[in-house]
């Protein structure tokens, strides 16, 4: 977490700029941050590439293990540039999967884009916890029978068996981040 406090965000903490000047800590020289409050599970930063960045960290602090299915990583399997033509068509938008459930032993890293007004499905919980990060557009979370409005570079936590929701509010495309663990075979 002191990386995350480093790059001047941390997961249900928010910050603001408050002077220039010399600051320790600051990955940022001359500029000073000021911890302001928490919010329950979602997360906003003033400045987006370093809500970007300390999203990465997180994802990267969850997907990082070693497999003990002896798979080789390449900079060849391990890069994902976005590919149109691998988009898979939902009844509201698309989704792309960055890292499908077989890559690394259920952990998926996934882009969905839904339509404006509306969600990929109702309202739902399951086993796995997961994340939200939304990229563009207008989203409400919708969280154990609360709801919230966050636009882009806010993160959602889903905790599991918790009934949770994310939906297209705004006017354009609603493109957001996803990144879960499933149970697969053999693995636990």
């Amino acid at each position: 977490m002191q990386l995350l406090h480093a790059a001047g965000a941390t997961v249900g903490t928010r910050l603001r700029r408050v002077q220039q000047g010399a600051s320790m800590g600051s990955i940022e020289p001359n500029i000073k941050w000021e911890y302001i409050g928490s919010e329950n599970f979602l997360t906003t930063q003033e400045t987006p590439m370093k809500a970007l960045f300390a999203f990465v960290l997180l994802a990267a602090s969850v997907l990082h293990a070693q497999t003990s299915d002896g798979k080789k990583y390449t900079i060849d399997n391990c890069v994902n540039q976005f590919d149109a033509a691998k988009i898979e068509s939902t009844k509201v938008g698309y989704q792309y999967w960055f890292a499908g459930k077989d890559f690394l032993d259920g952990r998926t890293l996934k882009l969905s884009v839904v339509k404006p007004h509306e969600a990929t499905h109702a309202p739902h919980k399951h086993a796995e916890d997961e994340f939200f990060f939304v990229l563009e557009g207008k989203a409400e979370f919708f969280l154990d029978g609360m709801k919230k409005v966050a636009e882009p570079y806010a993160s959602f936590y889903c905790p599991s068996n918790v009934e949770h929701g994310i939906r297209n509010v705004g006017e354009t495309e609603l493109k957001y981040l996803v990144i879960k663990k499933y149970e697969m075979p053999g693995t636990k």
